[in-house]
């Protein structure tokens, strides 16, 4: 794969972002990288940044010729993996430090706060996923709910995920319109999220090693599909119980068998996914305060709390993100 030092450079039919005032470079990676805090090492340098894809997928490419550094901090609300093209960037992450040169591919967990340092004409791709989809997936390939963050380990290991990455640039290189067909770009979403579990070591590796799976009872299907159909209203876990055939102990249990949470942790799990849903769709809300109410959030200040927590911004950062011009 050629670089920035040839005429072909990675990804270079989807637009491109230059800058070399460092103020406009920083506020610019602000946007594209959601860190804390940015700071260009020098000014007067040619950056550029190449994206395809949308906020939940997406492939980019950068080069920054006199180097960049951003602080991440944590509770992020996406996956990144990192493969190095040229130069050195540093990732420092708790009390580990990994140098990406050329050829070595790294991980950023959502909720590991890190900091990066990219040095002089250092190049990399990136790949992003989306926390929320990639906790989907794994709940749906695992039959399992996710509970905690998952968490990676940060060199990747793998070279199937590396040579996926790779697969994935040079086809949109060679066609970039296929970033335009939804269908298309949902399944190459899936394809990098379950290689991504099940090639990098993560929290979560042992369910997908599991060769036997315990089949989920009829009962603890109706009690989801209760949860699911009223989620939008007040519930008595007792009287879902009941209506499922069950006795609230024993739905309990059920639940953290076969789900890994409680059922009330499982209602919150649909309600949070929907609220987020509508905030991230034009005209799906009228506000925060009607996406948390159609939810089945009675308390606002809790629910942006512990929206924050979950996806690593407040409501109405997502809200303004896809719903003003």
């Amino acid at each position: 794969m050629q670089t920035s030092g040839h005429d072909n450079i990675p990804l270079s039919g989807f637009p491109i972002v230059e800058r070399s005032d460092p103020d406009a470079l920083a506020a610019f990676a602000k946007t594209a990288f959601r860190p804390l805090k940015v700071q260009p090492i020098a000014g007067g340098c040619r950056n550029r940044i190449h994206c395809a894809g949308s906020d939940d997928f997406s492939l980019s490419y950068g080069f920054f010729e006199c180097g960049l550094e951003l602080d991440v901090g944590e509770q992020q609300s996406f996956y990144k993996v990192v493969l190095g093209l040229s130069g050195v960037s540093d990732l420092h992450q708790h009390d580990e430090q990994v140098s990406v040169t050329p050829g070595v591919a790294v991980v950023k967990s959502a909720t590991r706060p890190i900091e990066w340092r990219h040095g002089a004409r250092a190049e990399a791709l990136y790949l992003k996923v989306s926390r929320e989809e990639l906790e989907l997936q794994l709940a749906s390939i695992s039959g399992r709910s996710v509970a905690d963050p998952i968490e990676f380990a940060p060199v990747v290991v793998a070279q199937p995920l590396v040579r996926l990455l790779r697969f994935l640039v040079a086809e949109f290189d060679q066609s970039p319109s296929l970033a335009l067909q939804p269908m298309l770009m949902t399944s190459y979403r899936e394809l990098a999220m379950r290689t991504l579990l099940a090639n990098q070591p993560n929290n979560y590796s042992s369910w997908l090693t599991d060769q036997v799976k315990d089949v989920a009872p009829k009962q603890l299907r109706l009690a989801e599909e209760i949860l699911d159909a009223y989620a939008d209203q007040p519930l008595a876990m007792a009287d879902v119980a009941r209506a499922a055939g069950y006795s609230l102990r024993s739905m309990n249990r059920a639940f953290r068998r076969y789900r890994g949470c409680t059922p009330h942790e499982f209602l919150q799990t649909l309600r949070f996914r929907r609220a987020r849903k509508m905030l991230s769709t034009l005209g799906g809300a009228q506000s925060v305060t009607d996406a948390a109410m159609s939810c089945g959030f009675g308390n606002l200040g809790r629910f942006s709390v512990l929206y924050r927590r979950r996806f690593g911004e407040c409501p109405s950062t997502t809200f303004k993100r896809h719903n003003q011009p």
